[in-house]
Order: C-alpha cells, then sequence, then structure tokens
C-alpha cells in the first residue's frame, strides 16, 4: 500500500514538473525586437596569457588602455591566443594579471577581427557560492534543507522563466508579481510544511496578503504622484517602452519586481516565510509552530 502511495505522488510529482516545464517554453517562445545592432559582435570566455603592456601607474591607479595575450576557451577562436585590449573604465575592463578568467567582445568584420577585454568572468565564483550555500543548508536542515533549496530554485526558475517574458510580452509586473508570489508560495509551504489545512490556510493567509501589498503599493503610487520616470536611465527605458510592449513607468516596477515578489511574502505573512525558509532545525519561541 505504501509503495503504491509513493508511485502515485512519483506520478504527480513527473506530470507538475513537465507541466510547469512546458509553461516555461510557452512563455519563452514570442519574437524578441531587436534593440541595437550586435551583427559581427560575440562574448566569449578567455584566459590572460601574457601581460604585453602594461598601464599601472606608481600610485596603484590605471590610466589608458592595457595590453594583453589572451587564450579563447570559448566559440570560434577556441584555442587560439590573441591579443586584446583591456580599456580602464568603469563599463569595460577588468583587473588583467596572469592567469585571470575574463570576458572578451570579439568584432568582426570581414576577415578581420579585433579583441576587447569586457569584463571578468564570474562563472566560477557564482557557481561555487552556489553551491556551497545549497551544501551548507542541505547539512544543516537536511531533508527540510533540501526542500528549502528545491523551493528557491522554483521561485528563481518563476521569476526568470515566467515573470520576465511575460512582462516583455506587455502583461503588468504587479499582476505577474502576485502570480509568481503565490505560486512560490504555494510550493515553498508545501515543500517544507506538508500539504495540511494548516499549510492551506497560511498560503491563503498569504496570497489575501500579497494582493494587499499589491493594492496598497498601486494605491500609494498614485497617491503620490510616482510614475516612475524620475530616474537616471528614462530615456534608455523610453527607447525599450516605444520598442517593445514593456510597460515603463506609471506604477509598474519593472526592476524591482522580483525583489518586490520576497519583500510582498514578507510583508504578507512575516512568520510563515521565516518559518518557510529557516525551519530547518532552528527552533524559536518567536515563530509559532504552523
Amino acid at each position: 500500500m505504501e509503495k503504491a502511495v509513493s508511485w502515485k505522488k512519483i506520478l504527480i510529482l513527473a506530470i507538475a514538473v513537465c507541466l510547469f516545464a512546458g509553461i516555461i517554453v510557452k512563455c519563452n517562445q514570442f519574437q524578441k525586437t531587436p534593440l541595437a545592432s550586435y551583427k559581427g559582435q560575440k562574448y566569449e570566455k578567455a584566459v590572460v596569457t601574457k601581460i604585453i603592456k602594461d598601464n599601472l601607474a606608481e600610485d596603484g591607479s590605471r590610466y589608458g588602455t592595457q595590453k594583453v595575450l589572451v587564450k579563447i576557451t570559448t566559440g570560434t577562436y577556441k584555442g587560439k591566443e590573441k591579443q586584446a585590449i583591456n580599456p580602464s573604465g568603469t563599463l569595460f575592463g577588468a583587473d588583467c594579471k596572469v592567469g585571470a578568467r575574463i570576458i572578451v567582445i570579439v568584432n568582426k568584420s570581414g576577415t578581420n577581427a579585433g579583441f576587447t577585454v569586457y569584463s571578468q568572468d564570474r562563472t566560477m565564483a557564482i557557481y561555487g557560492f552556489a553551491l556551497i550555500f545549497a551544501a551548507v543548508v542541505c547539512a544543516i536542515g537536511g531533508k527540510k534543507g533540501v526542500y528549502a533549496i528545491l523551493s528557491l530554485v522554483f521561485a528563481f526558475a518563476c521569476i526568470i522563466g515566467i515573470m520576465f517574458p511575460m512582462m516583455y510580452r506587455g502583461i503588468s509586473p504587479i499582476v505577474l508579481t502576485i502570480i509568481v508570489a503565490v505560486l512560490t508560495t504555494i510550493v515553498t509551504l508545501g515543500l517544507l510544511g506538508g500539504y495540511s489545512s494548516k499549510t492551506v490556510s497560511a498560503i491563503l493567509g498569504t496570497a489575501i496578503g500579497v494582493v494587499i501589498a499589491a493594492v496598497a503599493a498601486m494605491a500609494f503610487g498614485k497617491a503620490a504622484g510616482i510614475t516612475g520616470y524620475n530616474v537616471s536611465d528614462i530615456e534608455a527605458l523610453n527607447y525599450v517602452g516605444q520598442n517593445t510592449k514593456i510597460k515603463i513607468g506609471s506604477r509598474i516596477i519593472l526592476i524591482t519586481a522580483p525583489i518586490t515578489v520576497v519583500i510582498m511574502l514578507i510583508f504578507a505573512n512575516p512568520c510563515v516565510v521565516i518559518k518557510g525558509f529557516i525551519p530547518i532545525t532552528i527552533k524559536t519561541k518567536i515563530l509559532p509552530r504552523i
């Protein structure tokens, strides 16, 4: 009997995962409007093998450009060594030393190609810290820790795979934030606490709180005259809004929408959210059991 129930749960989970994957694929099937021409330009990973000309001053500052020899590790020029220019700026360039992992811009025109250092390659750092974080959470929380990581992965998948593509299609970020917040709440509390009457009550309470928080945010924005147009990059955002369906300004939270998911959850039901992510083996008298 237990085996039958177990197989039933696995089947339901498999169907749910397939449906969720199908939704993400469907959400990302749309034609993107090119906002700029990147013809002949590619971004590739590389490793610095030699400093040809340094631009380090006596005071420790860098002026002008640095010439380096890099070994391309991806793309058409993989395995080849090329000379690259490393500008000393805030938008482009990196602290190039022998062995440093970087991202280079390959500008190709006909048979000629130029290489410019774009930024430091942070892939290893991101993956490394992500693995350490997941390992620590799982080690401390055990089974609950694994569920917490799964719920976090689900939240990121919803934001990147559903929220952003739907925002690009012109759907209000506020509406999408509410939907994603409710979805992540259902999955998170279900995984961590199991689906019981108490969990359902917590989910309903959090969902209602999220809706109230969203309505309050929109009402405050209208009453305070917050349009979203008083930012330094408004000209670029206006250009994006004119050439895509993305709604810019007018009470629309564009850049902070993913953060709003977490903020809404916390303000809607702080005890449930905190307990959801730190139930792991930490018991306190402050957080009531649900």
